[in-house]
């Protein structure tokens, strides 16, 4: 109700408690059972095909868009701010293991959500991410399990740059939720949500 204002202290203790995407199991084993539970409820939704509505993690900017709708949440996230961008933890407390992050990820059963359920990564431009590398990520994720992880290998300069001369940066792509988007294209809340991503070391 408060927006967390004046309540750094208990705002605290609430963003040190265990969180999935962090690799930590109880989180994860809670994680496992809201989507077993939401998934079941979804597919048993006619759609208007005489089908059944098939769920997915599947958001691209909606994330948002739709946080702004949203009012102070129990994570610890304020008003306004975006929502955690489908499958992957939230932003206020980044994971510090990209291998944290797909095992709480896989810990998921995927086949549940045919809908697609994409990680976006933010990895450091340059610095030693090499081909190898990230052949060594994208293949840790698909042997754990994963449906579809995407990199962005772009520092958060370059963006800033591209957000403040859009003419000198018009054919700058990054990946939103499985869909590649030229940056200069995006709303600046869009824009300003992949600027600030935590940067992953590989």
């Amino acid at each position: 109700e408060r927006n967390w204002e004046d309540m750094e202290d208990l705002r605290g203790k609430i963003l040190a408690v265990p969180r999935y995407g962090h690799g930590d199991a109880s989180a994860d084993s809670l994680a496992t059972r809201f989507s077993k539970e939401i998934s079941a409820f979804i597919r048993s939704l006619p759609n208007e095909r005489g089908g059944r509505f098939q769920p997915g993690y599947f958001s691209y900017s909606l994330f948002v868009a739709m946080g702004k709708q949203v009012r102070a949440t129990p994570d610890g996230r304020r008003t306004g701010e975006p929502l955690s961008q489908g499958v992957a933890p939230d932003q206020i407390c980044p994971a510090n293991s990209i291998t944290d992050t797909f095992r709480s990820i896989t810990a998921i059963d995927l086949a549940d959500f045919p809908g697609s359920a994409v990680l976006d990564i933010q990895l450091p431009a340059g610095n030693g991410i090499d081909a190898q590398r990230l052949s060594g990520l994208t293949r840790t994720f698909a042997s754990l399990g994963g449906s579809v992880v995407q990199f962005n290998c772009v520092s958060p300069e370059v963006l800033r740059e591209a957000q403040a001369h859009p003419e000198r940066h018009s054919g700058l792509t990054v990946r939103i939720c499985g869909l590649s988007a030229r940056f200069t294209t995006l709303s600046q809340e869009v824009q300003n949500e992949l600027i600030n991503r935590a940067v992953h070391t590989a």
